[in-house]
């Protein structure tokens, strides 16, 4: 399992006579049985959670992501709430 959370940094390749254009790449193999990519921007946090389909179906994947996603709304609700007494589920 991995977890990683990066800062967005919006910065252009500049090539005197020529034109860069930024592309999306997505992966197609699973790197890790389960990852959860985080990234943050100006006031907002996006995501993409990425698995090992010969190990996990896409509702187990969907189950697993929204028990991060209650725990990341606990954290942001209170963040004096001690780790033992994060919610997995609401």
């Amino acid at each position: 399992t991995m977890l990683t959370l990066n800062e967005r940094v919006e910065s252009r390749l500049r090539l005197p006579g020529v034109e860069v254009i930024p592309v999306e790449a997505e992966s197609t193999v699973a790197q890790f049985d389960l990852s959860l990519d985080l990234e943050e921007g100006e006031g907002d946090v996006s995501g993409a959670l990425g698995y090992a389909t010969a190990l996990f179906d896409r509702s187990t994947a969907q189950r697993y992501a929204g028990y991060w996603l209650c725990v990341l709304q606990a954290m942001a609700a209170d963040e004096r709430l001690p780790l033992a007494q994060l919610p997995l589920a609401d």
